[in-house]
């Protein structure tokens, strides 16, 4: 019954970052001061090299909170059109799918030294069926155990 809802809903239509549309890029109709300030490579990444680095793991923008004002939405639009498209791997949790999105960029906003991190992400909600994915078994935090209250009182 509730797959039934989902499937409805899903013919309405959502924003799909696969497709690149066919506009000028919003940097040409934007000027802004925000852009990458940071790539960052996670210290466990096994296939960094000073050479060839790859991909970043992250990568930040950095803005001062005293001199400028919370980016408007085509100055965020402007920033992830500057960034190359990477879709989530094919194995991906569902969280992961959606927290990381196609581009990703981490906000730092620093005010009198204290940095505040904000993620801003490309995401595909819509591409994401939730109504096809099996449901595992629920569980609860731990296993049975009689109730006994404290201890096991043998």
């Amino acid at each position: 019954m509730v797959a039934d809802i989902y499937r409805t809903l899903a013919l309405i239509p959502f924003y799909d970052p696969t497709q690149q549309p066919a506009r000028p890029t919003a940097q040409s109709q934007c000027k802004s001061d925000l852009s990458i300030t940071y790539h960052v490579w996670k210290p466990s990444n096994a296939t960094y090299k000073k050479s060839d680095p790859g991909p970043p793991d992250f990568r930040v923008a950095v803005l001062d909170a005293r001199e400028s004002q919370v980016p408007t939405l085509q100055q965020l639009d402007a920033l992830l059109a500057s960034l190359p498209y990477q879709p989530p791997q094919q194995g991906a949790p569902l969280y992961a799918k959606l927290r990381n999105g196609y581009k990703s960029v981490i906000l730092a906003v620093v005010d009198q030294g204290v940095t505040s991190y904000l993620r801003f992400a490309d995401a595909a909600f819509g591409k994401e069926k939730l109504y096809d994915r099996a449901a595992g078994p629920s569980r609860g935090k731990r296993g049975g155990g009689g109730g006994r209250g404290r201890g096991r009182g043998r």
